[in-house]
């Protein structure tokens, strides 16, 4: 009989342990719910987040070597001779609808390679947004990009003719035709357009392609003008007149730089090549 009622009083201490573990359990998972809770709500979408806080980082549709071979494939590269690559580092923020907004250019090349970034950015796609806990938020993010030295592109006849094609009047009354007609587009103050265009043998031009520009708008303007321009005498071989492949440079410059060209109307721009 005593064996049994000790028996009982283990039955009824375990019973009371069991119970007082449950509650103890039960606590500490509600416990953990509320300050999951309170950690969520302390995600504000209006808040902008570094890079290593997030729970899944920002990223561009295709990942980062998508975007990279964007900004590679439509950089412009400066039209300045004297400019030797360098390194352009640019941040800015990844909104939570994929957007980007507050950029900084933090380091450039020069020769506006800034605010060709910039541009880039401003015509990308869209953005995959950063999270936390599930939440899309608005997050940092730096992209550097290194830009090459272009290679120069010297002008040059290009073969095969004896006697070399040339403009009524020589190459300077060319330049002067060109000054007179060629439209200077108004975000452009200085740069060079290499043209390059074939010489028929009735001396009419055609085949006219812009090899290096300042802008679209100056490659525009200067297949334009040449398809205006008056009849060259054409190259000759062996005393035949021949087809022969041209290429040349317009430089658009300021006027202290060379005074002894004529002027574009009203802008205060110079044209001139080599001759």
């Amino acid at each position: 009989m005593v064996r049994r009622i000790a028996r009982y009083d283990d039955e009824i201490h375990a019973i009371i342990f069991m119970k007082r573990f449950l509650f103890l359990v039960l606590l500490f998972i509600g416990v953990g719910q509320i300050i999951q809770a309170q950690n969520f709500s302390e995600v504000h979408t209006d808040s902008i987040y570094n890079s290593f806080s997030l729970d899944k980082e920002v990223n561009y549709p295709g990942g980062i070597k998508e975007f990279t071979k964007f900004v590679s494939d439509n950089f412009e590269p400066p039209a300045s001779l004297e400019f030797k690559g360098g390194k352009v580092i640019t941040s800015f923020v990844v909104n939570t609808d994929g957007s980007l907004s507050y950029v900084k250019i933090l380091k450039d090349a020069g020769f506006d390679t800034g605010e060709e970034m910039r541009r880039l950015l401003s015509i990308c796609e869209k953005w995959i947004p950063g999270e936390i806990g599930g939440m899309k938020v608005k997050s940092n993010f730096v992209f550097p990009i290194v830009l090459k030295e272009p290679k120069q592109i010297q002008p040059e006849i290009l073969p095969i003719a004896d006697v070399s094609p040339n403009f009524p009047g020589g190459m300077k009354k060319f330049y002067e035709f060109i000054g007179a007609n060629f439209k200077v587009p108004k975000d452009v103050v200085s740069g060079k357009v290499y043209v390059q265009f074939m010489v028929n043998v009735d001396g009419s031009l055609s085949d006219i392609t812009v090899l290096r520009d300042v802008g679209i708008e100056s490659r525009v303007e200067a297949i334009r003008v040449l398809n205006k321009s008056p009849k060259w005498i054409p190259g000759t071989k062996d005393g035949l007149p021949v087809k022969v492949k041209y290429v040349l440079p317009i430089s658009i410059q300021e006027p202290e730089v060379r005074n002894n060209y004529p002027q574009q109307n009203s802008q205060q721009f110079h044209l001139h090549g080599r001759y």
